[in-house]
């Protein structure tokens, strides 16, 4: 839903957020930079859904992880709508 404030379109959002997670996490960042990427929601997703957490983060941390980026987008969109409403 936050992403749908930010956007002012679903449609946006939703294809935003599959090139996102499909295309810039997973291809680009997660071979180039696999410490960095585990720390998205991508990865923290996996490591959620995976028994082997050898490189991956430990399930509690992912889900702190995910609460955050979140709540973090979720802030964002609030502020944004806030200034656009009062434009």
């Amino acid at each position: 839903m936050a992403l749908g404030a930010l956007t002012r379109n679903t449609v946006a959002a939703i294809i935003g957020a599959l090139v996102w997670a499909g295309v810039v996490e997973l291809a680009l960042l997660q071979p180039l930079f696999p410490s960095f990427a585990k720390w998205l929601p991508a990865g923290a997703a996996k490591a959620l859904t995976v028994t082997d957490h050898t490189a991956l983060l430990q399930p509690g941390m992912a889900a702190l992880v995910l609460i955050g980026w979140a709540t973090a987008v979720a802030a964002l969109a609030g502020g944004i709508t806030l200034r656009r409403e009062l434009r």
